[in-house]
């Protein structure tokens, strides 16, 4: 993901004015990047255009329950990452 490394950069040369909101950026980006992980390569780029952009008319074909499958398991996993689920 281009903006994690990004924003370690930012936190290597940071002098602690914006440290909290900073540290908070990397560390939900992480999470997103972590419950990525969890999905197979093929089916993340559907996954996220799904999630983040509500988009129905996904370019590559992908049967609907399977999409929803692993849209479901993406939102476990960050949820799961961000503490909000146990």
């Amino acid at each position: 993901m281009r903006d994690r490394k990004r924003l370690e950069n930012i936190l290597k040369e940071s002098d602690g004015e914006y440290d909290m909101e900073e540290s908070q950026a990397y560390e939900r980006l992480d999470a997103i990047h972590r419950a990525l992980l969890e999905i197979p390569y093929e089916y993340r780029k559907a996954v996220v255009e799904s999630t983040f952009k509500r988009q129905k008319n996904i370019e590559m074909y992908i049967h609907e329950n399977t999409l929803k499958k692993y849209k479901s398991k993406f939102l476990y996993h960050l949820a799961k990452n961000l503490s909000l689920y146990w």
